[in-house]
């Protein structure tokens, strides 16, 4: 299996996001757990690479590490082919979900907030 070597996660986190069962395996884009959240609360296809996108970009506006909060454009969506109606649906049904908190400005950017994962004594609260 072959790794990009310009990819910013791979290059953030290297051997360490290959081993099975960490939190951190972005070998698919994200953690295993944003993939699994974001599967059962989208709708088709878009809104799922959509929500692959936000995590990409998380980390790539902290600089290799998750950003907590990002400012998102439709720009920045348009260059991985999701047009601002699929950023828009997919916003909402992750902020029904609770993982993020979207703040539309008026025209200006979208203010996403990453929400913490709610854990309980033994295992992740569903």
């Amino acid at each position: 299996m072959t790794h990009d070597p310009d990819d910013d996660l791979f290059r953030a986190h290297g051997a360490s996001a290959l081993r099975p069962g960490s939190q951190k395996n972005y070998l698919i884009g994200c953690p295993e757990w944003w993939w699994e959240e974001t599967f059962a609360v989208t709708r088709g296809k878009e809104e799922f690479a959509c929500a692959i996108v936000l995590w990409k970009l998380r980390v790539m506006k902290g600089n290799g590490v998750p950003a907590r909060i990002i400012k998102i454009t439709n720009e920045d969506l348009a260059k991985f082919g999701i047009n601002r109606f699929v950023k828009y649906r997919t916003l909402k049904r992750l902020g029904a979900a609770e993982l993020i908190r979207a703040k539309h400005q008026g025209k200006a950017s979208t203010e996403v907030t990453f929400l913490r994962r709610k854990r309980v004594r033994g295992g992740l609260c569903k």
